[in-house]
């Protein structure tokens, strides 16, 4: 029994020597993909992105090595001491907030010294909204739990509102109701995709008017006109898309087919629906008669239907045929560049996120 014990005590610390070993290297070389943009040439917007599709890594573990290996560009001994095993990838994330080249030997005694627990108390008396980071974790099928730190004076703003949209509301509302209120103003404001769909339903519910036909909205964006006499936006204005990614021009593809961006062919709507919704691929008449390879502002039309087809929505697919799920920071790109002749038609425009836009250009060997 005893020499099982033993056995099983020394694979085990083959292991975890390994383990250890490995961490320090793929610190090492994140920090190096990181600093290079490699990801971009694999395909990835980011090294987050790469890490966790391409390595398969969790998303706590990938944003822990990402910032130990960012915070190891600036303070390089961070890197040294967890090569020499002295301390963990772990310790060196609680102490990536505070470590900086003047105070890196007070911080890295204390990771080496300390045991978690105490570390995380440390890093908090300097650095007290350490302590609330978010989370969101699921509590039910349809509920989900928010931990998130707020200052003194966005709680006093937030429990104003509550006040306000109780009276509005003639009861006590609860902070979730209130935020919904807050969220659901702001949204109708400042969201692209539902100022797009509003628009677009009042042009449906316009043609059907001139058509003389009543209008049917589902009352979430992107009404119908009875009987198909104008099809919807949907249907009609921004295109359907093209199984396997079909309907590219050249530009929207990197070489070698590794990933594509999503776009979508055009079909029309009857000749009896108002001129605005006519042809989704007509080019804005005002910009084509400009000098080519000279840029203007997108017509409103265009910027609605393309907004309106990719969803307010990044289109690149990864090298793992997946869609980019980036909904922030997003550009429009032309397929075919406006320097060779590029129209502003909705054929030749797709979203992209900042850092897949940044990537083809690269690849392409267009200006940013």
């Amino acid at each position: 029994m005893k020499t099982l014990s033993r056995d099983l005590h020394e694979k085990a610390l083959r292991l975890a020597k390994t383990y250890l070993t490995a961490e320090a290297e793929l610190v090492d070389i994140l920090q190096r993909i990181d600093c290079a943009r490699a990801y971009r040439e694999l395909g990835y917007r980011s090294a987050f992105e790469y890490a966790t599709r391409a390595l398969g890594l969790g998303e706590s573990t990938a944003y822990n090595f990402i910032t130990v290996a960012r915070k190891a560009a600036e303070v390089p001994l961070l890197k040294e001491k967890i090569a020499l095993q002295e301390i963990s990838v772990s310790k060196a994330r609680t102490i990536a907030p505070v470590i900086t080249p003047e105070n890196q030997a007070e911080w890295l005694l204390a990771a080496r010294t300390l045991s978690r627990r105490q570390l995380e108390r440390e890093v908090a008396r300097v650095r007290p909204e350490v302590l609330a980071p978010e989370r969101t974790r699921y509590v039910h099928v349809d509920r989900i739990k928010l931990e998130m730190g707020l200052s003194e004076d966005l709680h006093q703003a937030l429990r104003r509102a509550q006040d306000l949209v109780s009276s509005q509301m003639k009861k006590a509302v609860s902070l979730e109701e209130t935020l919904a209120v807050l969220v659901g103003s702001y949204l109708e404001r400042e969201d692209p995709l539902v100022r797009a769909e509003k628009a677009e339903e009042r042009r449906a519910r316009r043609a059907a008017h001139a058509l003389g036909k009543p209008s049917v909205g589902d009352g979430q964006g992107g009404g119908q006109v009875l009987r198909g006499e104008a099809c919807s936006v949907e249907e009609s204005l921004i295109g359907r898309e093209v199984p396997g990614g079909g309907g590219r021009s050249s530009g929207a593809e990197p070489s070698g087919g590794e990933a594509s961006v999503v776009t979508g062919s055009s079909s029309g709507v009857e000749s009896s629906a108002p001129r605005e919704l006519l042809a989704p691929g007509r080019v804005n008449k005002k910009n084509a008669k400009k000098p080519q390879g000279r840029r203007f502002p997108l017509p409103a039309y265009i910027h609605r239907a393309v907004t309106l087809r990719d969803r307010n929505r990044c289109t690149y697919r990864g090298p793992d045929g997946k869609q980019c799920d980036q909904r922030r920071w997003l550009d429009f790109h032309h397929i075919k560049p406006v320097s060779v002749g590029g129209t502003d038609s909705v054929e030749n425009l797709v979203t992209l996120c900042r850092g897949h836009h940044s990537m083809i250009h690269r690849r392409e060997g267009l200006d940013s």
